[in-house]
């Protein structure tokens, strides 16, 4: 930061930061096509959430040259600028993938050779032969959280058409619908839409197929197994060796026109973006160095008590059960996780435990790798914000270590309940959080009952507001409320038997609770 603070300064750091970021990811993500990295991590994964981490990334850089403003307006540039730089490296991963795109176009498929086909990105063709006569295809339905109370099913319908002309090649497409599914939702009632769905979607790859001359060439980081199910029926008694030679052709309407539209939007959000901060930070106060030193100090300052606190005695044991959750998670990502799929195989394969697994084939150990699988990014950050706040609450009552054995106790009880009560698999590590909600509430009305110590009133009616709405939320349909429940309950046992034990047979930790 220069010495000289201004308006000026702080638009010319923030856009020049944005910039920054934005040669780096499209050198990075050039690099990444060019030479076909992580071939199993999806497109989204680059194409949605990459971006967000790097909007996270800037704003906790700036964050001082934006806490400089004046305080009324602080939080809506906080805002902006989140928003802005979201859309400037998203179309930053577009200029990167139309950089490296290869795009080829052909009179007849046959003037291709496999190889040349599988190079490319796209290939338009002006004649192509599907085999009509005949098609295959394949469902999957997922969640897409929107709210506590309500959560969007996407159902949909994978189509594979062959080709007259070459052997192990299919025409496919994709087709979706799209359901509110929340509490009150029956299960037939799903079940009836989405058949009436898959009946009105099946077949209409066989007339697309024959109208389309731009086809997108589906890769390992594609939908490329929901495709490799549909057109498993004409598969059948094909070397493994084989199978690597077939080639998906997805119908599609987008013609790669280059990266300048691309262009043109980042240049026209940069332009938004600074016009809005000149008009925040000038008209209303401008910046203040006073603003800024104390936000560095403040930030300082947090930063020691953070590490003071996890330098205590078995207090680096708290960083374990989120280093696991987002462990996980990249695990997941390094091998085929896709934001657009139920990941149902993906996730049984990384440990998740259904009734089956558990109750016949015995796996147990299952109920401990479940509660670090996550359905989605919304799903992890969820519980991650969760257990953030169980471990604070909590620290006025427990040790460091005492809080992550809560939790880590709490959630494979949590998981195995849940499974006697449900027919499909239990991920995530909500059943621990709720540990830790039962754990605060039954020391925090001991606390009050025996009329010793101080409360924290306003803490503990923050986190019982947002008790309550987890609770709630419990009844959206993609929730288990007995995983949840059992959490809350076992929670509340578990914390005092450690304080019965540790009080009798650890003098230090008696002072600790008086």
């Amino acid at each position: 930061m220069s010495r000289h603070l201004s308006v000026g300064s702080v638009i010319v750091k923030t856009v020049s930061y944005i910039l920054l970021f934005v040669v780096v990811w499209v050198i990075i993500r050039w690099l990444w096509l060019s030479y076909d990295w992580f071939p199993m991590v999806k497109s989204e994964i680059p194409g949605i959430c990459i971006p967000l981490g790097l909007s996270g990334l800037l704003i906790f850089l700036l964050r001082h040259d934006i806490n400089s403003a004046n305080d009324k307006w602080e939080g809506l540039i906080f805002v902006f600028v989140a928003i802005a730089s979201m859309v400037v490296f998203i179309n930053a991963e577009f200029i990167a993938e139309d950089a490296t795109a290869k795009v080829v176009s052909v009179d007849k498929l046959t003037d291709l050779s496999r190889e040349e086909i599988r190079k490319a990105n796209y290939v338009q063709v002006e004649k192509i032969e599907p085999d009509t006569s005949s098609y295959d295809y394949t469902t999957d339905c997922y969640i897409h959280a929107k709210s506590r109370s309500s959560d969007e099913l996407v159902f949909c319908v994978y189509q594979v058409c062959p080709l007259k002309d070459m052997e192990y090649a299919f025409v496919c497409s994709e087709t979706k619908g799209e359901h509110n599914y929340g509490f009150g939702q029956s299960d037939e009632k799903l079940q009836r839409w989405m058949s009436d769905l898959e009946y009105h979607m099946r077949g209409t790859i066989r007339y697309n197929a024959m109208m389309a001359h731009f086809f997108k060439v589906i890769h390992q980081s594609d939908n490329i197994e929901q495709y490799m199910e549909a057109a498993s029926s004409y598969l059948n008694g094909v070397p493994a060796s084989a199978k690597k030679d077939v080639i998906l052709l997805e119908i599609s309407n987008d013609k790669v026109d280059g990266c300048w539209n691309n262009v043109v939007i980042i240049l026209v959000t940069l332009a938004i973006l600074i016009v809005i901060l000149a008009l925040l930070m000038g008209l209303t106060g401008g910046v203040s160095r006073n603003e800024y030193d104390d936000s560095r100090r403040f930030s300082n300052e947090t930063m020691r008590d953070v590490l003071s606190y996890f330098a205590q005695k078995g207090n680096f044991l708290l960083l374990l059960p989120p280093l696991l959750m987002i462990g996980w998670g990249l695990y997941m990502i390094f091998n085929g996780y896709t934001l657009h799929g139920s990941n149902n195989v993906l996730s049984d394969e990384s440990g998740a435990c259904t009734p089956d697994s558990l109750l016949v084939d015995g796996e147990w150990w299952r109920i401990f790798t479940s509660m670090f699988i996550h359905a989605d990014f919304m799903h992890i950050f969820g519980n991650l914000f969760g257990y953030v706040l169980g471990v604070y609450a909590l620290s006025r009552y427990l040790y460091g270590r005492d809080i992550a054995l809560v939790f880590l106790i709490t959630g494979p009880l949590s998981i195995a309940f849940a499974v006697l009560y449900s027919q499909h698999s239990v991920i995530g590590a909500s059943g621990g959080v709720f540990g830790l909600y039962g754990a605060f509430l039954s020391l925090f009305i001991g606390e009050v009952l025996s009329f010793k110590g101080k409360p924290n009133w306003w803490t503990s009616l923050v986190f019982l507001v947002i008790l309550v709405v987890d609770i709630f939320g419990g009844f959206s349909g993609n929730v288990s409320i007995s995983g949840h429940i059992s959490g809350l309950v076992s929670g509340a046992i578990v914390v005092w038997l450690f304080r019965l034990i540790y009080y009798f047979f650890d003098p230090s930790y008696r002072e600790f609770c008086r």
